[in-house]
């Protein structure tokens, strides 16, 4: 769009496409997603053709696969015949599959000649409900990733409105009843897919929303709403027959511009029919029933907090509003019929109702509308609160027969009792689980302690120690830099001798002559500033041991060959105290600790490990509410730019910490800046926030440590970095480390190189000049009645926009940074465990367990389902593309790890002489089939993946002839032999 505003803008005439490159695309993009790998969104070859017809601006870019069209080919206009990922994306899921959100940015920015996106039909998620069969859900299910909800399945997390603090920007909340009931599949930060509003989110816990309802061994049915009552009855659970709500903030909705779902009639939505009610001029005598006043008095003032069942009758009748959504159950899953198949096994008996259960379906109707009850021998007791409001929905108590010529069962609980219920059932939202959450050190692959070159014979250590006790002297292509007093050459900024300011000098890259000239006098090409070297590296390692004492047990790791354009080298003594303090290197100088992203509006200073004196001294002297901060359950509003960290990585930021300052005092002669001994001395601190995506740091302060695996910060801190919150990881950096020991020099020089790099670092965020995502983060206190009865017809979240209150309406104001509400609190944003299961188990074998035991538990997932799609999406993917690339794999060298194609010979490294191994093996190649063939056989999967395993078992057969099956020994085993 901007290219093209800008040609338009020099007069330049429009990108106009040929029928054949029109033909080209169309075959490319399905070439790419048979031969390569899927796109985020499917679209129709018309939809493709449509948009490249009427694209103003060439959509191109480099090959990026060795797979090539067959039939247009060698266009004049196109310089590959190989498939273009990245332009491919860009049309598949950038133009066609966000059609309709591009159409609505462009309407808003008032650009003409791209009406033609209005007849797009857009993208549909890949395996969305929108396109595909009910199991779709299941067929990119990842082997070890528990799915905890299909959609559209009866017990399945049901779609609530809302945002809590910890939750927006592609964060949903689910209760933390949840995992403590399944034992951990998710925990805070972990990815889940999710079929709306978007593809992906990350997973909050928000306790005021419906917890899980859950069937016991001895029958009985309980609803659980503290994460407490969940681990009392853990050991007792036979089944989860309903997950509970999942709270969708409205700005995720409307930033992806989808259509929503009804609501069901939840709390947020009673209390205001509460309100209306009240002050109706209708109503008769108002104000004379006084405990009718303190009931509305209480529930104004915090609708969430609990109401009795006698209170609940006296407000719906009062008033004539539905019952209260806590006692409204999901009653309406039942047809009148069975309703009232229920309500002749029913009786009232003193303080409890009795249900006869020796008809089978009554027991089953019963746990279809998650009613709380206790199964006593061939009776289900209800009892409390729910005996109360059983007996008074079906006039237990009246002797007239009811009517059977109900609507449905509101029609009837009506007909009965005169009391109005709120549909409860309405949609689910499928959720399975995509990357664990994540919090640990970022490092090189393997990792290193020092961007400095220690030469292809280093072997697979590449220890700087082990080196120079074998030659002392390697070669490698590194910078020219000489001495001008000396004249000696060298590989820093600075003489190791004279302490001169080194200067470089050019070489030519064919005839290796040193030379002044940008161009080589002799070989008329381009001179660089590099060339290979025999480079004494025992005189420099020893020369920076006498500068640094290192503990001579330590490994100092180095890189084989520098990558960047300069081939300039990092400080030997760096690597040194990396060593010392146990932390490594990043390409670009740096240390890095990727983290999860979570957004974050307010917090409670308990969640925080912070102290209140320390909170008061960052300026946090007030609650959200205004009231002096004196307590630790207080909420506070976080500032813009203040980050809640994980304590997981606190250790690691110490040691970061200290090898800064051992760097400012034995390189640099300064005093210590940090000097930090645990994670409390790092508050206050400035760390920098990065995308790997961009070259723009953030900067933000750390106010606490949080038990998750999170970093916690506002939504327009995230934003500044664009990104969201669906799974994103970024990484965080020290300032001093940036502003010391980055630098352009090491950079990669490929594409791509200054991505992921701070060139730029962001001192102030201003939410105007963040990604557009944050300015969609509604903000209100609560979604008007409006709202709600508006979803019951599908509205898209467009047309629902002026109804709730977003960032992007304070952007002219002060208020943009402060004041931001929220619908519903939660009392934590931590749970027991910051760790998932599929983190902390070690085999795949034990995450398929786990996977399978979890599903065996939730009534909304089918356990047959979930294993058809593990075999299908990943175990038979797997054998079969490691028997692809066994037959064309690499050989690598046992000493010096130099990698061939295609093994000499000799059969022996040309380099070296060591002996060759191959890269892959056959244990490697067929370790998942028989975990498939005994899933496939323990649930009877269909007949169509019976035989795709008996094919590939002939297939690995043919392929390893006359050798049998091989196994890998693990260590237990010999020590359980032993």
């Amino acid at each position: 769009m901007i290219a093209d505003l800008t040609a338009k803008k020099l007069g330049l005439s429009s990108y106009r496409a040929r029928e054949e490159e029109i033909g080209r695309y169309t075959e490319e993009l399905r070439v790419y997603e048979r031969e390569v790998g899927n796109f985020q969104y499917r679209v129709t070859d018309e939809d493709v053709r449509s948009a490249i017809s009427n694209l103003p601006v060439e959509i191109d870019g480099v090959e990026t696969d060795p797979v090539e069209v067959v039939v247009h080919r060698n266009l004049s206009r196109v310089g590959t015949d190989r498939v273009r990922g990245g332009a491919l994306r860009v049309l598949n899921d950038g133009v066609v599959g966000r059609a309709h959100k591009l159409e609505k940015k462009l309407a808003s920015l008032n650009v003409s000649g791209w009406e033609w996106l209005e007849l797009l039909g857009g993208g549909t998620q890949q395996s969305s409900s929108e396109t595909e069969h009910a199991g779709a859900h299941f067929e990119e299910v990842i082997s070890g990733r528990a799915v905890l909800s299909s959609p559209g399945r009866m017990g399945g997390f049901r779609l609530r409105y809302g945002r809590s603090f910890n939750t927006g920007l592609s964060t949903v909340g689910i209760h933390p009843a949840v995992p403590t009931l399944l034992d951990f599949p998710v925990v805070v930060g972990t990815q889940v897919k999710v079929d709306q509003p978007g593809k992906a989110a990350t997973i909050a816990f928000v306790d005021s929303i419906e917890g899980p309802t859950i069937l016991l061994r001895d029958g009985s049915v309980r609803r659980i709403d503290s994460a407490e009552q969940a681990e009392e009855v853990r050991d007792e659970l036979a089944k989860v027959i309903d997950l509970g709500d999942v709270l969708i903030s409205f700005g995720d909705f409307l930033e992806s511009n989808k259509n929503l779902s009804p609501s069901p009639y939840v709390v947020g939505w009673w209390v205001q029919d509460v309100e209306n009610a009240s002050l109706s001029p209708n109503r008769q005598n108002p104000g004379e029933n006084r405990i009718y006043n303190e009931i509305l008095e209480r529930i104004t003032a915090d609708p969430f907090l609990g109401i009795s069942a006698r209170e609940a009758l006296t407000l719906s009748k009062e008033l004539n509003v539905p019952l209260h959504p806590r006692f409204s159950y999901r009653l309406d899953r039942l047809s009148a019929a069975e309703l009232l198949e229920v309500r002749r096994a029913s009786h009232y008996a003193n303080d409890h109702v009795e249900i006869d259960i020796t008809s089978h379906p009554v027991k089953l109707l019963l746990e279809r509308t998650l009613l709380p009850h206790r199964v006593e021998g061939s009776v289900a007791r209800v009892e409390g609160d729910d005996a109360i409001i059983l007996a008074h929905l079906f006039a237990l108590d009246s002797a007239v027969p009811p009517s059977e010529d109900y609507r449905d069962a509101a029609d009837m609980i009506r007909g009965l009792s005169g009391i109005r219920i709120g549909r409860q059932t309405t949609a689910t939202v499928g959720v399975r689980v995509g990357r664990p959450e994540k919090a640990m050190l970022r490092h090189l692959k393997p990792p290193v302690h020092t961007l400095f070159p220690v030469g292809p014979g280093s072997g697979p250590s590449r220890n700087l120690l082990s080196v120079i006790g074998k030659e002392g002297t390697v070669e490698v292509d590194i910078v020219n830099l000489v001495c001008p007093s000396c004249g000696a050459r060298r590989t820093s900024i600075r003489c190791d001798q004279c302490g001169e300011a080194t200067q470089r000098f050019l070489t030519c890259p064919r005839c290796n002559k040193d030379t002044n000239d940008s161009v080589c006098p002799s070989c008329k090409i381009k001179t660089v500033t590099h060339s290979k070297t025999r480079l004494n590296l025992r005189s420099k390692v020893e020369f920076a041991i006498r500068r640094v004492p290192h503990d001579p047990s330590k490994p100092v790791k180095g890189v084989r060959g520098l990558t960047s354009q300069s081939k300039t080298p990092e400080a030997l003594e760096k690597g040194i105290i990396r060593s010392n303090n146990s932390v490594y290197v990043y390409k670009d100088g740096t240390m890095r600790i990727d983290v999860t992203n979570a957004p974050l509006t307010h917090f409670r200073p308990r969640d925080t490990k912070t102290d209140l004196p320390t909170l008061s001294m960052l300026g946090y002297t007030e609650d959200y509410r205004g009231e002096r901060l004196t307590r630790t359950d207080q909420s506070l509003e976080i500032k813009p730019q203040d980050v809640i960290l994980p304590i997981d990585i606190a250790d690691d930021l110490v040691r970061m910490a200290n090898f800064i300052d051992e760097e400012l005092v034995t390189l640099y002669n300064i005093k210590p800046f940090y000097e930090a001994k645990k994670a409390s001395d790092l508050i206050g601190r400035i760390v920098i926030g990065l995308a790997p995506h961009t070259s723009v740091g953030v900067a933000g302060r750390v106010i606490g440590f949080a038990a998750t695996q999170v970093c916690f910060a506002s939504p327009c801190w995230h934003a500044a970095k664009r990104r969201d919150c669906d799974g994103d990881g970024d990484s965080l950096l020290l300032l001093l480390d940036t502003l010391l020991n980055f630098s352009t020099e090491y950079i990669p020089d490929q594409i791509g190189g200054l991505m992921d790099t701070p060139l730029l670092i962001q001192p102030v965020v201003i939410p105007a000049e963040v990604d557009n995502q944050a300015h969609n983060f509604d903000i209100a206190s609560r979604y008007p009645r409006e709202f709600y009865e508006a979803t019951q017809t599908y509205p898209t979240a467009a047309s629902l926009e002026p109804m709730v209150e977003t960032i992007g309406r304070r952007l002219a104001g002060e208020r943009q940074f402060f004041g931001l509400g929220f619908t519903h609190a939660t009392s934590s944003i931590t749970i027991k465990r910051s760790r998932g299961s599929y983190s902390t188990l070690r085999t795949l074998a034990e995450k398929i367990a786990k996977q399978i035991e979890v599903a065996d538990k939730i009534e909304a997932v089918s356990t047959k389902e979930v294993v058809e799609s593990i075999i299908r999406t990943h175990l038979i993917r797997d054998v079969m593309g490691n028997m692809k690339k066994y037959a064309s794999q690499a050989f690598k060298c046992k000493g010096c790890g130099a990698t061939y194609r295609r093994p000499p010979i000799s059969s022996r490294c040309d380099i070296c002489g060591s002996e060759l191994r191959e890269t892959l093996t056959q244990a490697s190649v067929e370790k998942y089939l028989a975990t498939a063939q005994r899933l496939a056989r323990d649930y009877n999967v269909d007949e169509y993946l019976k035989s795709r395993l008996e094919m590939a078992q002939r297939e690995l057969d043919q392929l390893f002839p006359g050798r049998g099956r091989s196994t890998q020994t693990e260590l237990t085993e010999f020590a359980n032999s032993s």
